[in-house]
């Protein structure tokens, strides 16, 4: 835990104005430079690097009172040396941006008069250029994420987390690791902001640790992926008893007990935390919150009725779609084989299709030639017993012959186009729409989204996918 040192409890404001001057006139161009700055002018500060150096005497300066304009013209001041201090990081301010967040925090409480400008890129912000590439390359890591889907050892991961509860007593970061993936909850919501209630068998969480300023009227209504709601709730009751001090004056979480989670869940997930390494994923505890949401999703049967995005936005009350794609690539090693059993599943399906028509086409003959009298009905009964069984091993072989000749047939069939009514007209207007859309959103499209999104039967999605083949 980061522990702030005596002589910077207080300080007077002009105090660190006085600093800011000092950093201008001596222009400090690397960390280093910044870093040998403050020490000099803070004397005893123990941080180790300019970052955390330069972030704790900025929090402790802006808890004094500060009038408005004075503030704003020390966050511009301010603002280049926490660009110097959080330099770009593949190709993104991932630590600046969180730093930037905690010093806002402290705006929040002490001076909320800066709150609202502190966000605008005159004063305490990137330049809106800046931004936007950023934003832009954060849509381009998302859709790669999910164009590179990450396949976890559920049959490993889950019951090791299932078999956690009996070591609570002797190792309390296990319980908070078996909390977060059993809600899906944040490490700060688990430990200190969020309340956690029963209602019937879910569990209802208020004040959830998001990003934005109605935080505290968020909540979320959801079941357990582990355990029951009852015993959930009193284990978060549990665990915070066992901590006495576990958030910091900014309210974000003291950084022994996220070093520790990171430790725990290193050791018991190791094959786990490399593919979160190799991922480059910053917030690493958050891949119990990406199981959660999968797992809750199949375990639910969600699977082949509801889009996996839409749930996530709704199970953990997201704001936009575009924050749900950061957790929509997680997938289950076990879905695999589910797939492989599906499609086998399906060709069967298509193969006793191809067949009943056969049969169906040479019944259709029997009759016509009753009904027009070139045969009697006797000799009809015959040819419908007589019908040969196909072994299914020659079904197999010929089953791709059958639909390219069915295809022909059916062309053969419908040479009369089928009118454009008005109905017609609105369901092929709903499918091209969604079909575009889930282009868009980098998804292929297929039977079960296209019924979802333009709400169709299976079959018409079906044979329009055939249109876009």
């Amino acid at each position: 835990m980061v522990k702030k040192n005596k002589q910077l409890e207080k300080f007077e404001f002009k105090r660190f104005t006085d600093f800011l001057n000092i950093l201008d006139a001596k222009k400090p161009t690397t960390q280093n430079q910044l870093k040998d700055i403050i020490g000099v002018e803070f004397k005893g500060i123990t941080q180790s690097t300019a970052g955390s150096r330069l972030k704790i005497i900025s929090e402790t300066a802006f808890e004094n009172k500060v009038e408005k304009k004075i503030g704003l013209n020390v966050l511009k001041q301010l603002f280049p040396y926490y660009k110097l201090a959080y330099p770009m990081k593949n190709g993104m301010y991932s630590a600046l941006g969180n730093a930037m967040s905690d010093l806002r925090k402290v705006l929040k409480k002490h001076n909320p008069q800066l709150y609202p400008e502190s966000k605008l890129h005159t004063y305490f912000n990137l330049p809106l250029e800046e931004q936007k590439l950023l934003k832009s390359r954060g849509k381009q890591k998302v859709k790669t994420q999910n164009n590179n889907l990450m396949f976890i050892d559920d049959k490993k991961i889950i019951p090791i987390i299932e078999g956690l509860p009996p070591t609570f007593n002797k190792k309390k970061y296990h319980m908070a690791i078996y909390i977060m993936a059993a809600t899906g909850s944040r490490q700060l919501e688990v430990f200190n902001k969020s309340k956690y209630e029963v209602k019937g068998d879910m569990i209802h969480q208020t004040n959830i640790a998001k990003k934005g300023d109605n935080t505290k009227n968020s909540s979320r209504t959801y079941p357990p992926l582990f355990g029951d709601a009852k015993t959930i709730v009193n284990l978060v009751a549990t665990l915070r008893s066992k901590f006495k001090k576990v958030v910091k004056k900014n309210g974000t979480l003291v950084a022994n007990i996220n070093n520790m989670l990171n430790k725990t869940a290193t050791k018991l997930f190791p094959g786990l935390f490399k593919q979160v390494n190799d991922r480059g994923i910053q917030k690493k505890m958050s891949i119990f919150r990406k199981i959660y949401a999968r797992g809750i999703y199949l375990k639910m049967g969600l699977s082949t009725s509801v889009n996996f995005m839409t749930y996530i936005q709704k199970i953990l009350d997201h704001t936009s779609l575009e924050t749900s794609e950061n957790y929509s690539w997680v997938r289950f090693e076990s879905e695999k084989s589910d797939k492989k059993k599906v499609d086998k599943l399906n060709d069967r399906i298509d193969t006793l299709e191809i067949e009943l028509m056969k049969f169906k086409k040479l019944w259709e003959e029997c009759e016509r030639k009753l009904a027009s009298g070139d045969v009697k009905e006797r000799e009809v009964k015959e040819r419908e017993i007589k019908i040969p069984e196909v072994k299914e091993q020659k079904i197999h072989q010929k089953v791709k012959e059958q639909k390219i000749h069915q295809k022909v047939k059916e062309q053969k069939v419908h040479k009369k186009p089928l009118k454009m009514t008005a109905k017609r007209k609105e369901r092929l207007d709903k499918l091209n729409k969604a079909y575009d859309k889930l282009i868009s959103e980098g998804l292929t499209p297929s039977v079960r989204l296209l019924k979802t999104r333009a709400k169709v039967g299976s079959d018409v999605a079906r044979k329009f996918l055939k249109t876009k083949k």
